[in-house]
């Protein structure tokens, strides 16, 4: 009789170890992250076929409305050389965009200087696919949250979320990407690390 339970409970280990080896043993898929962080034809910066640094704010609201993507397009700035472009997403955006938050630029001088979109990665997804930033900031605030940044400086994107300490682990946290001209980060003095984050809390 014992071995009638010890075969009985023997299958479903054998069952759940065979799946989970069939899990493990899949490649991780980054096609994603990497169409959008590395487009092919947009030299990044590039997101959408708007280059920070490059592409007027007149030639950024013409490929912003002309996507299938965006469904509504909101330009502030009112004939003004600064200010901030808002869009919201429509049904064909991918679903690794977070449609709930409205995608934005902000432009100066006419020029499209960064683009902010809100998406479904989490920060372990970036560091698995291109590894450590150049340059990560923790800036503790009066609340409870802590904003997280990091710089992929050759890359030409950075990361961004506010942290909610204890909330849940920073890797699974759900990050912002910006597309912006690069920033001189050999300037930057003060510089953290993941561990940072955890002390700050």
């Amino acid at each position: 009789m014992p071995r009638f339970y010890l075969r009985l409970a023997l299958l479903p280990t054998i069952l759940l170890t065979v799946v989970l080896i069939g899990i493990r043993s899949q490649p991780y898929d980054d096609h994603e992250l990497h169409e959008l962080l590395l487009p092919t034809g947009c030299a990044a910066p590039c997101f959408m076929g708007i280059q920070a640094g490059i592409t007027t704010v007149e030639e950024a609201v013409k490929l912003l409305e002309a996507s299938e993507w965006v469904s509504k397009v909101a330009n502030e700035m009112a004939g003004n050389n600064s200010g901030f472009i808002y869009w919201n997403w429509s049904n064909q955006a991918p679903t690794w965009i977070s449609k709930n938050d409205k995608g934005k630029l902000y432009a100066t001088d006419k020029i499209v200087y960064s683009i902010l979109i809100d998406t479904r990665f989490v920060l372990g997804d970036t560091r698995l696919v291109f590894g450590l930033p150049n340059l990560e900031i923790v800036e503790p605030s009066q609340s409870p949250n802590i904003l997280y940044t990091a710089y992929y400086d050759q890359l030409g994107f950075t990361i961004h979320f506010w942290y909610l300490c204890h909330s849940s682990h920073p890797l699974l946290h759900k990050i912002r990407i910006g597309f912006s001209v690069s920033l001189p980060i050999d300037n930057f003095l003060h510089r953290d690390s993941l561990n940072d984050l955890f002390r700050a809390c």
